[in-house]
């Protein structure tokens, strides 16, 4: 009995009998008509479904309503988060508001520190020499 791994390899080898080589000679596609004409894209398809009208449940307020897709499904996740479920409100919130990007305000005593390209290399020695002084104040 022939293993898998033997197999992928001989049907590897009758595609392309030279190994470590292209499929196709030079100038030769393989897929030479290219992509149909007219031919829609996966998120074209998807958005028209979640465009599409559903008639259903409004898990909210109990009623039965004519929506998007779309719309039931966010009902739907606002329900969940209502529920209590944590990653459903999460969602809800970086879609509402945006993902939170973490962050370092760097601060010395309300001042804020400009940047070490904007700083001549005296101050940069001073800024050092301060930030220095007042870790090791803290540590100590």
């Amino acid at each position: 009995m022939e293993s898998k791994s033997n197999k992928s390899v001989e049907k590897q080898s009758k595609l392309n009998p030279v190994p470590n080589s292209k499929p196709f000679p030079k100038g030769v596609s393989g897929n030479p008509n290219g992509r149909p004409k007219g031919l829609r894209n996966r998120s074209t398809i998807v958005r028209e479904w979640l465009e599409a009208n559903y008639k259903k449940v409004n898990p909210i307020t109990g009623q039965t309503e004519t929506l998007q897709i779309q719309d039931h499904l966010v009902i739907s996740l606002i329900g969940k988060a209502l529920k209590g479920d944590v990653p459903a409100f999460k969602e809800l919130m970086d879609s509402g508001h945006g993902k939170i990007i973490d962050g370092l305000d760097v601060t010395s005593k309300g001042e804020s520190i400009t940047s070490g390209e904007k700083l001549s290399p005296e101050d940069r020695r001073m800024l050092i020499d301060k930030l220095r002084s007042e870790m090791g104040s803290n540590n100590g």
